[in-house]
């Protein structure tokens, strides 16, 4: 009995023990700890890792200035999940002053910003809150999964420029935390990064463009007209460049400044630019608000047609004057009296030419490439006093301010090598023989930038033309021996017949007499460009001359045209002859005849 009473109190004390664990802990929050995993029972899978988020850019170097309201790209960056687990992915925007401070909303209503990423849609930032805001598409947070990079843009546009200058400082950071986030804040795991950028948004009493272009008093370049006014030539440029466009509009390259200086006694009312036909046009800009201190631009008029503007040297005159009455002008500067011409030239390409010799009218000739490599250039159309007559071009000395940048396009751009030996020059070499299957689309561009505003765009076809490297079995044709030909007796000069033996032979059961040695003409070709020849029969139809080949050697300089024949009309023992006309013209050009003639070939038959 004893035995049993001891094991009954042996079981209330652990009840109660029991009973006391479970009341303890009923009222404490549980903690549970993990290795890096841990398997339960039900199935499921608990991981540790790391989100961290890293940018390319982190404090830019280059502030950005912003004189417009128009939408301006800012910086691109490009984030980076470097951890081991994916994540979503939240931004905040902070705005600052030059003292550090923050900017207030009413300075930043005129402020919008965006973010462009990589194939997603544009997200315009929210820039009142200084909470953290995920990076929608849709309603969907955007995510960053592990080891991904994504490139971004971030875009701002001021609406209204402010009364004055303003300098901020702009910090857009970047929160990437667990994907199991339901609100953007830090924690759990997250990391962020932060992208600073510098602004300066200019106000809208904007200094004059060339405010620090003023010339100094000491300069040298001043002239005095008299007491009252002086110019300064140091900008004054005495050529301008133009071009056409395919709209055949001209586009000038630069601009002629003069600063003029009027004394501050001097109270004129009005001031006038006046030109002789109108080719050139002016803008006046006061310098510092101050209107004794004039900038006054010469240009190209956009409305002349190019050929209006081919013109003698000094004919583009044209006056600046100043009034101090209605009528009565107190100081006028002129292109003639104050040694102030301006020259007016178009810009070509060295393959171009002039269709006739008396003629203002350039023809855009192609680029022809043969076997060796040829240099390309710019050059200008002669504006002097014999209106383009005698010289019609000269080589071009572009100004130092102008760039220039050339390349070869098209789909097969890869077959020429391009290059840039000067502003003006340019080397181009082929790299395959292979010629007119790839011709198409190729072509030779060269774009112009200057203080005009607008870049000049040249572009002239380039064609691979089929060559010959070892030419030593061909005659040395020359200037006074300009075609020569070759039959079954060896090279000749000048004559009127040729001989040709004819095999028969049967082509789909008819017999044709074929001619075995090809007949040759080479012509004599200066100006290394692509020629074309023209063969008609004078006999009957039936007799076949025909091309063989057209070809040229590696320079350009000697074209070599070859002959078949091949005819059903029988041949006649004792006396036949054949004649056909040929004509070499010139491809590019006016089709100007370098050679016309009618040959009598000798036929006889093989033995």
């Amino acid at each position: 009995m004893k035995k049993r009473k001891r094991w009954v109190g042996l079981f209330y004390f652990c009840c109660t023990l029991f009973s006391f664990f479970i009341l303890s802990f009923t009222g404490k929050a549980a903690t549970a700890y993990f290795n890096d995993s841990a398997d339960v029972a039900a199935g499921m899978k608990l991981s540790l890792g790391t989100v961290t988020i890293e940018s390319d850019i982190l404090q830019s170097e280059t502030p950005i200035i912003i004189q417009e309201t128009s939408k301006k790209e800012w910086q691109s960056f490009q984030l980076r999940n470097t951890g081991t687990l994916d994540g979503k992915l939240a931004y905040k925007v902070e705005i600052l002053d030059q003292k550090g401070h923050k900017v207030s909303k009413d300075a930043l209503s005129d402020l919008a910003l965006t973010i462009e990423l990589e194939g997603k849609q544009s997200i315009p930032l929210n820039t009142d809150t200084d909470e953290y805001q995920f990076l929608l598409q849709g309603k969907t947070p955007m995510k960053l999964n592990k080891e991904e990079k994504i490139k971004g843009i971030l875009t701002g546009q001021v609406k209204e420029r402010p009364q004055k200058d303003e300098r901020w400082n702009i910090h857009l950071t970047f929160l990437l935390l667990q994907t199991n986030a339901k609100t953007p804040e830090e924690q759990m795991f997250y990391d962020t990064t932060t992208i600073k950028q510098s602004v300066t948004i200019k106000s809208k009493e904007e200094k004059p463009e060339d405010q620090g272009d003023w010339p100094p008093d000491d300069s040298d370049q001043w002239v005095k007209v008299n007491d009252q006014i002086r110019y300064n030539t140091s900008r004054f440029e005495p050529m301008i460049y133009f071009s056409n466009t395919q709209e055949n509009k001209a586009v000038g390259l630069n601009q002629s400044v003069l600063f003029i200086e009027i004394a501050p006694s001097v109270s004129y009312t009005d001031f006038k630019f006046t030109s002789d036909q109108q080719q050139l046009v002016s803008k006046v800009e006061q310098v510092g608000n101050d209107s004794h201190k004039l900038k006054v631009t010469l240009s190209l008029n956009p409305n002349v047609l190019p050929m209006n503007l081919f013109k003698p040297k000094n004919s583009n005159y044209y006056r600046l004057s100043f009034y101090y009455g209605k009528h009565s002008a107190y100081c006028q500067i002129d292109s003639i009296h104050n040694n102030l011409g301006i020259d007016l030239a178009k810009v070509l390409v060295s393959s171009d030419q002039r269709l006739e010799e008396y003629d203002r009218t350039y023809k855009e000739i192609p680029i022809y490439l043969f076997g060796e490599p040829k240099d390309v250039f710019l050059q200008l159309t002669n504006n002097g006093e014999q209106m383009n007559m005698t010289k019609p071009f000269e080589t071009i000395s572009l100004p130092s301010h102008v760039k220039t940048k050339a390349e070869i396009s098209g789909e097969n751009a890869g077959l020429v090598e391009l290059i840039s030996k000067n502003k003006s020059g340019f080397h181009l070499r082929r790299k395959t023989k292979d010629s007119t299957a790839y011709n198409e689309g190729l072509q030779f561009d060269v774009a112009l930038i200057g203080n005009a505003g607008k870049p000049m765009h040249l572009s002239r076809p380039i064609e691979l033309l089929p060559y010959v490297e070892d030419t030593r079995a061909w005659p040395g044709v020359n200037k006074k021996q300009a075609v020569l030909y070759r039959d079954e007796k060896g090279i000749k000069s000048d004559i009127n017949t040729l001989e040709a033996v004819l095999s028969e032979e049967e082509i789909d059961g008819v017999p044709y007499f074929i001619n075995e040695q090809i007949l040759d003409i080479f012509v004599f070709n200066p100006e290394k460009e692509k020629l074309d020849v023209k063969i008609k029969n004078s006999e009957e139809k039936g007799d076949g001359f025909y091309f063989k080949e057209q070809t040229y050697s590696s320079d350009g300089s000697i074209m070599k045209v070859s002959l078949g024949y091949a005819s059903n009309k029988p041949i006649n023992p004792y006396y036949d002859h054949r004649s056909f006309t040929y004509q070499v013209l010139t491809s590019a050009r006016k089709h100007t005849k370098i050679e016309e003639r009618e040959i009598q070939v000798n036929m006889k038959e093989k033995q």
